[in-house]
């Protein structure tokens, strides 16, 4: 897990603007990574859904980052 304390804060709005667009990003292909996982293990082909661990943990570990990013800097952002 991100330490938030080690996040990199977020210096500017148009900065916090590009940040809220990539976890809105992140997120979509995260839910897409799920999904396809999930008719894969419906339709039986394990092996298939497997293979979209690596990538949906790196996804969630961008998407962890991200947040850590944003938590730091709620002051700047509110």
């Amino acid at each position: 897990m991100t330490n938030p304390a080690s996040a990199e804060t977020i210096g500017t709005a148009a900065e916090a603007e590009r940040i809220i667009d990539s976890l809105n990003a992140i997120m979509d292909r995260l839910i897409e990574t799920v999904e396809a996982e999930t008719a894969h293990m419906r339709k039986g082909r394990v092996r298939d859904a497997l293979a979209l661990e690596a990538q949906k943990q790196e996804l969630a570990a961008r998407y962890a980052a991200e947040t850590g990013r944003v938590r730091v800097s709620q002051t700047m952002i509110a």
